[in-house]
């Protein structure tokens, strides 16, 4: 998870001092998509999602929708994934 967090350096500057993240293995399914349905930490939180490709973390953009206190990612179906997705703090 280290380089994850190296990964969201690059995209979010911030102060704050607990970031929390959701791991997961995602794939295998025969559809389209895969969508999950997680409890945001806080209502200011921002939500950054990555998928671990080629050694890599890179950016998953445009898969979160926010519900209420609820986010929904969408992603993208396929082989066996490791996905991370990131709350990161936001100003009140």
């Amino acid at each position: 998870m280290n380089s994850c967090t190296e990964a969201l350096s690059t995209v979010v500057r911030t102060e704050a001092t607990a970031l929390k993240f959701l791991d997961l293995m995602l794939g295998g399914f025969d559809s389209e998509a895969i969508e999950v349905t997680v409890a945001l930490p806080e209502p200011h939180t921002r939500v950054f999602v990555f998928a671990r490709e080629g050694g890599e973390w890179k950016e998953l953009e445009g898969c979160v929708e926010r519900q209420h206190k609820k986010l929904r990612l969408t992603l993208p179906a396929g082989a066996l994934r490791h996905i991370a997705v990131a709350f990161v703090p936001g100003k009140r």
